[in-house]
């Protein structure tokens, strides 16, 4: 499983993997930091809040704010940033249709 340090010094840690279903990913945002705006447009996530306080940019509808146990489905194609604003590590889980890969990531950025 891979584990990566980001450059808003959180974690992004894959939990579980498998080919048919996809994977789950726990991803650590510290607090006062952003990640990147951007959009998978072939897969799809489920964002669940573990721990924390989230502001969710969505592109299209503006600002979701996300509180503990709090669920977000991210369909294909929605751009989305988040920043922590809390006072903690925010601790996000999520589900993604398809597994990583650093070849074809499926991501580009959106402003």
């Amino acid at each position: 499983m891979r584990e990566a340090i980001c450059a808003d010094g959180g974690v992004l840690r894959e939990v579980y993997k498998d080919l048919g279903w996809g994977q789950i990913v726990l991803r650590t945002i510290p607090p006062g930091m952003c990640t990147e705006p951007h959009r998978h447009s072939r897969t799809e996530e489920v964002w669940v809040l573990a721990r924390g306080e989230l502001a969710v940019d969505l592109e299209g509808v503006g600002e979701v704010r996300m509180r503990e146990w709090d669920a977000l489905p991210l369909p294909a194609g929605t751009g989305h940033a988040v920043r922590n604003d809390g006072g903690e590590e925010a601790v996000l889980l999520f589900w993604a249709s398809r597994l990583y890969d650093p070849e074809d990531p499926d991501r580009e950025l959106w402003t």
